[in-house]
């Protein structure tokens, strides 16, 4: 994987643990019980992408994880705008879903292929 690549997954990791992180103590703080801590554990999950692994199936591992984490969460947020009422912003999040839900199928097809070498 190229440099360019390598740091483009970091940066990506730390934006989505960062959004996920302040989205989730706010929606704590608004009471919203359920989702708030949702949050936090994705967030948890993005930061810990940004530790060094040696062995890549860890890495898998986490990967999976944080893409179900991120699709989860940007479900419930498509959610909420859309029963908040707002004009636009839900179609935003529901677009953000799909390409979790892409990047998760292409992550587990990976998965798949890898168990079968």
């Amino acid at each position: 994987m190229s440099l360019f690549k390598k740091r483009a997954h970091r940066i990506s990791y730390a934006l989505n643990g960062a959004l996920f992180a302040f989205s989730g103590f706010t929606s704590i703080l608004d009471e919203q019980f359920l989702f708030g801590p949702v949050q936090v554990i994705a967030a948890v999950f993005n930061f810990l992408m940004l530790k060094k692994r040696n062995r890549a199936r860890q890495v898998l591992n986490i990967e999976t994880g944080v893409f179900v984490l991120n699709f989860v969460v940007a479900v419930i947020t498509t959610l909420n705008y859309y029963n908040a009422g707002t004009k636009y912003l839900h179609y935003a999040w529901a677009l953000i879903s799909t390409i979790f839900l892409i990047l998760l199928v292409l992550n587990l097809t990976k998965r798949v292929k890898g168990s079968h070498k």
